[in-house]
């Protein structure tokens, strides 16, 4: 999924990409202390505590775009064109 995001400091371009599942083994995700030193499952529900309201929704749709199997173009987090 990719994501145009037009900024005043330059344009961006953001993708999500499916790495697979990482599953609920708490020992498959190591952090190194340096740059992160915690990390937890959070649901859809609860992402607008941790997150800006644009990630929620890149969030979101990358999980739906997932979920049905498509690939998504977004432009702020909304579709724009879905394949």
């Amino acid at each position: 999924m990719s994501d145009w995001a037009p900024n005043e400091e330059g344009d961006k371009v953001l993708y999500v990409f499916s790495c697979g599942n990482i599953g609920a083994d708490e020992h498959a995700i190591r952090l190194d202390g340096i740059e992160l030193d915690l990390w937890e499952w959070v649901s859809f529900e609860q992402l607008a505590d941790y997150v800006i309201p644009r990630l929620v929704r890149r969030i979101t749709r990358a999980y739906e775009a997932h979920q049905n199997g498509m690939t998504l173009y977004l432009e702020h987090g909304e579709v724009v064109l879905g394949a």
